[in-house]
Parts: C-alpha cells; structure tokens; sequence
C-alpha cells in the first residue's frame, strides 16, 4: 500500500514520528486523516525523485504551475466510475497522484510507481484547519476564494476564442459518452433574455450571450442586472426533486425575470459550472452540492441562494460557506409544518415515498418487526416524528434513517411565497448599490433566523473571513481579529438578540 513518504538524511527529525493531519477541513471523525511516514534516505536504495513540491494546497504556500497533487481518498467510499473528469490544467500542469485505479480517469492522474517510493522535494499538506464552518480552527479570508475563481475564470474564459477552443475540445473528448461535462450547458433552457419577446428561447443561450465572460457589460440592450437579476434554477430529477418545478419557471417567467433552468445530473464541470454561474444573481436549488456553484457568481449585486428543503429536514452547511463570499442565503421549506406563514395543506402537500425509505432500510440493514413491518413503515414515512418507533426500536438506526430519507425526499415550493421574496430582492438590489455586506447583515438581510451564530463567526468576529489585508508574506493565512470597521470579538447574538430575517423570510 502506498504511503506518501518524508525522505530526510537526517536521522533525528521527528523522532516521535509524524502527527495525523487532517487533509480535508472536515471534522475530525470524518475518513480524511492521514499519517506520514518518515523513512532516512540511507535506508531506501532506490527511488523516483521529482525535483517538484505535492500539494493538497498550493497558492497559500507558493505553489508553481508543475507542482503536483495528491488525492489521499475519494469522498465517502465513492468511487469516479462513469464520472465527467475534471481537468486542473488551470491549476498545474503536473499530476494528480491517486491511490485507487478507478480515479486514473485522464492523462492528470497516475498511480504511484509500486517499484520504489515516489520522493518530493518538498510536500506541503493539509490546510491548516482552515474553512468557513464551524468546526474549523481559523476561517479562509475571502481573498482565498475570490483568486480561485478569478483563476479558473481567467484561465478558460479569457477571451471568446478561449472559451471557444476549450468547448470544442471538450466536445470532442465527450463525443460519445452519455455523461459529459457539457450536458449542463447543452440541456440548459433560456428565458426572457432576448428582447423585446418573452418565453423560451430555442436553442439555449442566446447567441450574443455566448462565449461572454459579462455577458451583460457586453450587451447595450441588456437591462441593468439590479433591476433583472438572472435567476438560475438547478432541476435535480432523481432524489431531492422538486414536484411542482414547472410551476415555479412559469411564475418567474412571468414576473419578467431572467432565468436559466439546467440540470447537473448528466454531468458539469468546474469550468462549465464557472461558465453557467457567471450571470447569475440569484441561485435557487434543492439542497446539495449544486449550491457551492454559487462561488461563480458576481460580486454585485449581493448574490442570493435559495436552498430548498425538505419540510421535516434543514441544513446550516451553506449558510457558512455564503457568508464567507459575501452572499445571502436563505432556506425554504414548503409546509404545512414548520414554515413561517403555516400555508394550507394544498399548498405544500406532504410527500411520502415508500420506495426511498425502503432504500435506507437496506442501507441501514435495518429489519422491522416482521409482525408490525407495515404500520411501522407507515409511521417512519409519516408527517410526525415516530416517538413510538424510538421507544421500540431505539436511536441507533432511527435518526440516520431519518436524517437519510427526510433529507432525499422530493418536495415542493410555496411558489407564492418564494415570488414575494424574488421580487423583495428585485428592490433590494438597487437599493443595496452602496451598500457593504456588513451593512446588509446589519438589517437582518443576510441569511435565515438560525444563522446568528454563522454571522458571529464569518461576518464581525474574531474569526471574520473579511478585512484580512493579506500580502504575499501572509498570503491564505487567517489572522484572527477582523479590521474595516469590523471589532474582534464582536457577538451577533449579544449585539442583535432575537433578530431574525422577520419579513425577509422564505
């Protein structure tokens, strides 16, 4: 088995070995620990050396364009069989170290030598407990994220022609593959954008749109993105879909919004997500994945996410990493329970899928009881917490189950109340022209009633993703104490007590 190897002649650094690092900035339970092992070059005859540094980060230490990088693990046991790849040309032109022969997907990634170690001159990795949740040590400043967009965007959409060469390679490459990272682009449906006509637009964007990185400063016709911000909505048609979807596009259409509906379920890449999010001022998506596409999309105005959840199940993870980018989020749930205006039960029917739960049984190799396996199912899948089925079967099954199945439901939007907020935010945008970030927070506009504690962290305290003034000495790392106004140590909670988004609410 292939482990990354320290190479020294020195025979008395790290005595005591090398300490677990944690790769990823997850929680330290997650499967993302990593120990290296520390071997004298005395002891090793023969190697392959690679006058190069290996990465898991890179700028932050200096990173070259040939240094390489290494994937220590795939997510959650999840391998890339019949995945789109995705290509980091814009990030290095060396290789992508990988452990498991199904990630080799391209000419990027590559496999240890099994004859002899693999030896860097220099290796640089974990990212020093650095993100925007809640369970790291430090934050990662705003600046790390902004240059990494602004990279891969310089990168592939420099000019027309780049855009173009790259989009002819790709289709070349995917020509004929049913997942393809450019199936989102080539599934997209446009509205609205051409003027003055409404509707659907035949042939998806519209052909002085394409190949633009703005679109819209290249365009005199088009309105000024404050007063019709693009709306794009993620359609997922598996799990976590949304039931009365076609309802939704048709209101946004007609309240004159532009709008973009695509789907990522046949594949997307970081450079075509990059592409399909470079316009869009309002992102709305089931919960999942899709909702990090966000980084892509402007400055200004203050972009907005909608995360659509399940009546019964709600998640801060977004809500961390917008707040990082200076961007608003907010959760909707469709009722009847558990949503702020309680709307009628014909409005957001519950949704119960025998199917899905059987799925996470067998996941869970969970068996009910054979006598009452049908009532029991019943009360898993129904509206109300199962309090009985906790007493008889217990927690240790019961909440993953839960969390799973409520989490993967289908659902459906409150497409009215969900209107009202587009509109509101319609206003908002040319109200907010002058305004900064913190000062959007400051009038409760930020994200939803559950997130003081995120704004606590990411926006005004001590651990503030903003006002770092980083230079090439400090450039990634996160210094404590926040600064343009902003106080270290600064509490939300404390300085806003019970403030929630009030009518500002999805």
């Amino acid at each position: 088995m292939f482990a990354l190897t320290m190479m020294s002649n020195d025979s008395t650094m790290h005595p005591h070995g090398f300490p677990n690092i944690n790769l990823l900035s997850a929680p330290d339970s997650a499967l993302n620990q990593w120990k290296p092992r520390f071997k004298n070059t005395a002891d090793i005859p023969t190697s392959f050396y690679r006058n190069e540094t290996v990465f898991v980060t890179m700028k932050r230490f200096q990173g070259t364009a040939n240094s390489w990088l290494l994937r220590q693990a795939e997510y959650v046991g999840e391998n890339t069989v019949g995945q789109a790849v995705w290509e980091m040309d814009a990030i290095t032109s060396g290789k992508e170290l990988v452990l498991k022969p199904f990630e080799v997907v391209s000419s990027f990634q590559v496999m240890p030598p099994k004859s002899a170690p693999i030896c860097f001159e220099r290796a640089v990795i974990g990212l020093g407990s650095q993100c925007g949740l809640g369970y790291c040590a430090e934050n990662t400043p705003i600046e790390v994220y902004k240059a990494y967009r602004d990279q891969i965007q310089d990168y592939y959409m420099s000019s027309s022609t780049r855009w173009n060469e790259f989009v002819d390679h790709e289709r070349r490459l995917y020509k004929t593959s049913a997942f393809s990272p450019m199936k989102c682009i080539d599934t997209a449906r446009y509205y609205n954008f051409q003027r003055p006509t409404a509707g659907i637009e035949a042939g998806g964007e519209p052909e002085f749109r394409q190949s633009i990185r703005d679109p819209d400063a290249s365009d005199p016709s088009a309105p000024p993105p404050n007063s019709s911000p693009v709306v794009a909505i993620i359609e997922r048609r598996g799990t976590r879909s949304v039931i009365n979807l076609d309802k939704l596009i048709e209101k946004v259409i007609a309240k004159g919004f532009r709008l973009k509906v695509m789907t990522y379920d046949q594949g997307c890449g970081i450079p075509q997500v990059a592409y399909m999010m470079r316009d869009v001022n309002i992102l709305i998506s089931p919960h999942g994945n899709a909702l990090g596409g966000s980084l892509w999309m402007p400055d200004k105005p203050f972009p907005l996410v909608v995360s659509i959840d399940t009546t019964k199940y709600q998640e801060s993870w977004f809500m961390m990493t917008t707040t990082v980018l200076a961007q608003r989020i907010i959760i909707h749930r469709c009722g009847p329970k558990h949503s702020t205006s309680l709307p009628a039960e014909s409005t957001c029917p519950y949704v119960r899928d025998l199917n899905l739960a059987r799925k996470y049984l067998k996941q869970l190799d969970w068996a009910l009881d054979q006598d009452t396996a049908e009532d029991d199912l019943m009360a898993l899948t129904g509206p109300e917490y199962p309090i009985e089925l906790f007493d008889k079967y217990g927690g240790e099954k019961l909440h993953p189950f839960l969390t799973s199945y409520w989490k993967n439901l289908s659902r459906y939007v409150d497409t009215d109340r969900l209107m009202a907020l587009l509109e509101q935010v319609r206003k908002e945008n040319m109200q907010d022209a002058d305004k900064s970030y913190l000062q959007v927070c400051e009038e409760g506009r930020c994200c939803g009633p559950i997130c003081e504690g995120v704004l606590s962290r990411n926006v005004v305290g001590p651990l503030s993703a903003y006002g770092q003034k980083m230079n090439a000495a400090n450039w990634g790392e996160h210094k404590s104490g926040g600064s343009d106004g902003q106080v270290g140590g600064y509490d939300w909670i404390e300085t806003h007590p019970g403030q929630t988004l009030k009518n500002w609410v999805a």
